[in-house]
């Protein structure tokens, strides 16, 4: 089966980008033809140049179409609404959260910003309107479009390459960065301000570290500014992804994301065997519903005052989570799994045809 998948390069370092690629190996691994669609440097600084950076996102993978044209294929998987694009062939669009949840819990400060993603919103359901099938990652985000033929499938990793840290590598490990005392790592889906609320809302505690991880060294800088009281918060700006020693010395994520489709991070903490304090959304909502004892790590969607508890439970108990935690990774997101409901379900779509 030949198949061409979208990757959004307006965040091309980013979880969606992230999550379109996995996609891509997955269905590899199941033996599909698989060319990934990304539009040329020409087409990116042609935008750049001429097109306002509120308006890139409609265009940016305008080219696709003519690439995918080239390669003749039986499906495009895209991601969000790009499926339009793609009349010549059939367009599945694969929704890793939805514009719809951000409307409903964290909707942009400014009408402008309000009034793009209610256009984008629109264009999401159109287009899962119109396509045979479209999939999420999420049951909540299929829920949220509220039409009868969405399907899920939640997002996996190559779990061989993610290995639970064992205690002397964990130690090793914060010898190298210069780091003692228990790493907290957090990340999520928050503007600025909900994000720095959360993290001062922590209380100080001997022997304990809260490492902030964010992408962008402008947008780390100016956290590190507000934070710069609290000498037990430390920022780090890492562009191409958190590195392996930083994963080594964590010991625990506070992850806590107003809305997600399936989150990466929190796979990638669950596979390396560190406990996760999220918030209920996206495929956690699932993963509580299979493994009863999560809830032990989670927190209401607006309500984070039972955080530090919970992260103190959870580094009393890091050894215990260790072994659970990988093996819920294990059962739901092992990359080869994803590629098996992939396939099923484009064979789905196959005979619609």
């Amino acid at each position: 089966m030949k198949v061409a998948v979208s990757i959004p390069t307006r965040e091309a370092a980013g979880g969606v980008a992230s999550a379109q690629w996995v996609f891509a190996a997955a269905l590899r691994l199941h033996g599909a033809d698989v060319r990934c669609l990304v539009p040329t440097a020409r087409w990116v600084t042609l935008l750049e140049r001429f097109v306002p950076a509120k308006f890139r996102d409609f265009l940016i993978d305008a080219r696709a179409p003519a690439q995918a044209k080239t390669l003749s294929p039986r499906f495009v998987l895209t991601a969000d609404w790009h499926s339009l694009w793609h009349e010549r062939h059939v367009g599945i669009p694969i929704y890793h959260g939805g514009y719809g949840l951000a409307l409903r819990h964290a909707p942009p400060l400014t009408l402008l910003g309000q009034a793009k993603t209610r256009l984008l919103w629109w264009l999401q359901r159109y287009a899962a309107r119109r396509a045979p099938i479209f999939i999420a990652v999420s049951r909540e985000a299929v829920q949220m479009f509220g039409l009868p033929h969405g399907r899920v499938c939640l997002n996996g990793m190559d779990l061989d390459r993610l290995l639970p840290v064992a205690e002397h590598e964990n130690l090793a490990a914060k010898l190298r960065l210069g780091l003692d005392g228990d790493i907290v790592m957090m990340a999520g889906r928050w503007s600025l301000e909900k994000r720095l609320e959360s993290v001062l809302d922590l209380p100080r505690q001997d022997g304990r570290h809260y490492l902030i991880c964010i992408p962008g060294e402008e947008e780390a800088y100016r956290f590190a500014m507000h934070c710069s009281g609290r000498d037990d918060i430390l920022i780090r700006s890492f562009p191409q992804g958190i590195p392996q020693d930083i994963w080594s010395a964590v010991d625990c994520v506070y992850m806590p994301s107003r809305y997600e489709g399936c989150s990466l991070l929190w796979i990638e903490a669950a596979a390396r065997g560190i406990p996760v304090i999220a918030t209920k959304v996206g495929h956690i909502i699932e993963l509580a519903e299979d493994h009863p004892e999560l809830d032990e790590l989670l927190l209401p969607r607006h309500d984070l005052t039972l955080a530090p508890a919970k992260i103190d439970a959870a580094l009393g108990r890091r050894g215990q989570w260790r072994k659970r935690m990988r093996e819920i990774a294990e059962r739901h997101h092992d990359i080869r799994k994803t590629g098996a409901q992939l396939i099923a379900l484009l064979q789905e779509a196959e005979a619609m045809r």
